[in-house]
């Protein structure tokens, strides 16, 4: 017997026109299992184990089964610890976020080894970012720079133009641990003008270690009106080795440049140089009136550490000047803290040339707390230093403890001289309308 078939339309005429509710929830369960286009970021997902660790050039590490482009993710690790790698060159990533909230049992680390991540942030947003949330250690999240990596902040301005480039910053909320030939830097990719690095952060950054040389600055050779800043809310520490910030150059060129590096140690934020090791501030000049600046202001309530009571450590302001008529510029360290310069450390200008003209001032405010331990040195003879004490400045242990100067130097105290022990000795004549102890 042959039955007959029906075919019915399964949404009769009157229910064809869903109610908007039941077509959003049609809409929403689409969506699923559809990955999100690179707009909203791309993120480590560890190719099925988001807290796994991988190569960052294996695409199926990632939620669109590519390496990725554009915003970046390396969100946070649940379990255990998991280490992203660096393993070829990387480049078009305009935004960098590691994130991690998980407090215990986790670490979330980014690992850049001999090779270079540039990052090409667009206009208004940080470069890079590492956030951490309420309660994580931040020894348990951050980016590590070893070997002959980089970092490189770039530019989207092309090749060989000049225009103003949009500061690029490295928010670090976290660790930053940069060793061995290790950079971060800003390359603006041509002859540029008022280009910027900018570092904040309110973590841990580690520079440094044995035989190392280490740069935060500036790549390229014709960088202009460039600028280095570090802002620290946190803890800055060089822990050996040389760490350089801003632009290391040799004498020879004659390019027109202007630069300045500026370490802001803000309230209740420390920074230390350890024995043996040298932090040198780079500025640099080509020919005719171009300022250099160096400056390091260490702010009320934080502490600055140079060298150890028996390890002498060089905090160094350098530049290079080109041909022509030079102007001085600024190189000035001011406490309103406490400054802590121990074990025969040194606090110096030191030029690249025979010209003399710059001066090296160094300021103890009022609110600031300085002493000069053992043999320590502010200043050489080589270089004027203009040396001022609204503050109190101790003389600590054995030995003679200097302040010195090429001539036309100045010397001044308002404040308080108070020599413990040894001797503190001048080489220019001191003006004194304060008190010595």
């Amino acid at each position: 017997m042959n039955l007959p078939i029906y075919l019915m339309n399964p949404f009769p005429a009157e229910s064809r026109i869903l109610p908007r509710s039941i077509a959003l929830g049609f809409v929403a369960i689409a969506l699923v299992g559809i990955s999100l286009p690179s707009a909203f970021g791309q993120t480590w997902d560890g190719n099925g184990d988001a807290n796994a660790s991988g190569n960052w050039a294996t695409g199926v590490n990632w939620s669109t089964n590519a390496v990725p482009t554009g915003v970046t993710n390396l969100n946070n690790v649940t379990s255990g610890d998991r280490t992203v790698t660096i393993d070829s060159a990387v480049s078009n990533i305009t935004q960098l976020n590691l994130t991690q909230t998980t407090t215990t049992d986790a670490s979330n680390f980014l690992s850049i080894i001999d090779n270079n991540l540039s990052v090409v942030a667009t206009s208004g947003n940080n470069a890079v970012a590492v956030t951490l949330g309420a309660g994580v250690p931040v020894a348990n999240a951050g980016v590590n720079i070893s070997g002959s990596g980089s970092l490189t902040l770039a530019s989207i301005v092309a090749s060989n133009s000049v225009a103003t480039a949009q500061p690029n910053t490295f928010v670090n909320g976290g660790t930053l641990a940069i060793s061995g030939n290790g950079s971060l830097l800003r390359d603006f990719g041509g002859t540029s003008t008022n280009a910027a690095l900018n570092l904040n952060n309110s973590g841990v950054v580690t520079l440094g270690g044995t035989g190392a040389n280490v740069l935060i600055g500036y790549a390229g050779l014709d960088e202009r009106n460039h600028s280095t800043t570090i802002n620290n809310t946190g803890t800055f520490q060089v822990v050996g080795g040389t760490a350089n910030l801003g632009q290391v150059e040799v004498v020879g060129s004659a390019v027109n440049r202007r630069g300045t590096v500026t370490f802001n140690n803000e309230a209740n934020a420390s920074a230390s140089i350890a024995g043996g090791a040298t932090l040198t501030m780079w500025t640099r000049s080509g020919a005719n009136n171009n300022a250099r600046n160096g400056i390091v202001d260490n702010k009320e309530d934080a502490s600055f550490t140079i060298g150890a009571e028996a390890q002498a450590a060089t905090l160094s302001y350098r530049f290079h000047y080109g041909s022509g008529t030079q102007i001085a510029g600024t190189q000035r360290f001011t406490n309103a803290g406490t400054l802590n310069i121990n074990g025969g450390s040194v606090i110096e200008l030191s030029n690249l040339s025979s010209i003399v003209q710059n001066t090296f001032t160094f300021q103890n405010t009022a609110t600031g707390t300085t002493t000069l331990h053992g043999t320590s040195r502010i200043g050489n003879t080589d270089r004027r230093t203009a040396f001022t004490n609204d503050g109190i400045f101790n003389k600590t242990g054995a030995g003679i403890a200097t302040v010195q100067s090429a001539a036309l130097g100045t010397a001044a105290n308002s404040g308080t001289l108070h020599v413990q022990a040894g001797t503190l000795a001048f080489s220019t004549a001191l003006t004194n309308s304060g008190n010595i102890r």
